[in-house]
């Protein structure tokens, strides 16, 4: 059963007032990005690799399957080149909701000892700030654009009246969705400590993240979403790979980050807990797309196809999903690993 808020309310209320601006300093941040110039050219390109490794499989299994998550084209990244390598025939699949691309495999007996196989991507990643206007939208606009998929619940990003409440406090007296979302932003950044240690962090529970005020980049940008969606404007969640600054190397993990719908614009990027870790790029990081990333996955509650005997649904779906004679896999057995490389200009042309 989920948490109550009701733990953290007073201190939620006594921190509200101190992080919000003031409508005068929101609208005046609006305007100024309004006129300001868009920087659109920032674009890298890169070599990555996705690898998986299952071992020690009993020989006495009789089928394995394994789910793993693809990167595809979207506005601000082009694949260039997405090459399978498996030791076994595959077939790619995608969620009836968001449309991600799926990798799946099926084994049966008798099964190998161990299995590996990789996803090569060849990428340019587009970066921008977007032009953010402050005008007022009616909500049947909002609706109409999106749909109810972004404004609902998911399994841990929650909207519900605790929630309503606390977004309310956040955004009283903002006019636009963009003002709302700024202070709710603001109100992230704020409230939550970026900490890998406090129990529960990484699963992207809002109600957690609203009571104890720490975890990683799924926390932060699950509060922030619950909070938009509570107050009635459309966003969605997104997780992929940071590629860091140097030519090449290796990327320790996953990072997320959320979007926030205005229909003047379009998705609008928030990336609240860089914005955290670097309070320099705070401005940034609320309306730029970052290219030193690829994503993989749009979306929780991910509905894996073909449907898993458990788990039909992810609730953060990056890492492989695998199960062993119906039972899942624990991910301790799973290994992964991730590597890149910048590309030289005309580099890995060839098309997927």
């Amino acid at each position: 059963m989920k948490k109550s808020l009701c733990v953290g309310c007073a201190v939620l209320t006594s921190v509200v007032f101190f992080v919000i601006p003031t409508l005068s300093e929101a609208k005046g941040r609006d305007l100024a990005l309004l006129s300001g110039p868009s920087v659109g050219s920032l674009q890298r390109s890169f070599e990555l690799t996705y690898q998986v490794r299952l071992a020690d499989l009993p020989s006495q299994g009789r089928q394995l399957r394994v789910w793993i998550p693809l990167a595809t084209s979207n506005e601000h990244q082009k694949i260039r080149r997405r090459v399978i390598e498996s030791p076994v025939r595959y077939r790619i699949t995608k969620d009836p909701e968001y449309g991600n691309d799926i990798l799946f495999l099926q084994l049966r007996s008798p099964l190998p000892q161990e299995l590996k196989l990789a996803v090569r991507y060849a990428a340019d990643v587009q970066g921008k700030s977007l032009q953010l206007s402050p005008r007022p939208v009616h909500q049947a606009v909002v609706r109409d654009c999106c749909g109810n998929l972004h404004l609902k619940s998911d399994s841990y990003m929650v909207v519900n009246d605790q929630v309503r409440d606390l977004a309310g406090r956040i955004t009283a007296g903002a006019r636009t969705p963009l003002e709302r979302a700024r202070r709710i932003y603001r109100y992230v950044v704020e409230r939550m400590t970026y900490e890998k240690e406090t129990p529960g962090w990484g699963n992207g529970d809002t109600l957690r993240a609203c009571e104890v005020g720490r975890g990683n980049c799924t926390d932060f940008h699950s509060m922030f979403i619950s909070l938009a969606r509570a107050s009635g404007i459309p966003a969605q969640f997104q997780i992929g790979l940071p590629v860091p600054a140097q030519a090449d190397g290796e990327i320790p993990g996953y990072h997320c980050w959320a979007q926030f719908h205005l229909p003047e614009v379009g998705w609008v990027p928030v990336d609240a807990s860089e914005a955290w870790k670097d309070r320099r790029k705070y401005d940034y990081f609320f309306g730029s797309y970052d290219p030193n990333r690829l994503a993989l996955t749009l979306g929780r509650d991910i509905r894996l196809v073909p449907s898993p005997r458990e788990n039909d649904r992810q609730n953060i779906f990056f890492f492989p999903y695998a199960e062993l004679d119906g039972k899942s896999v624990a991910k301790d057995k799973i290994e992964t690993k991730f590597r890149f490389r910048d590309l030289e200009k005309g580099e890995g042309e060839k098309n997927a």
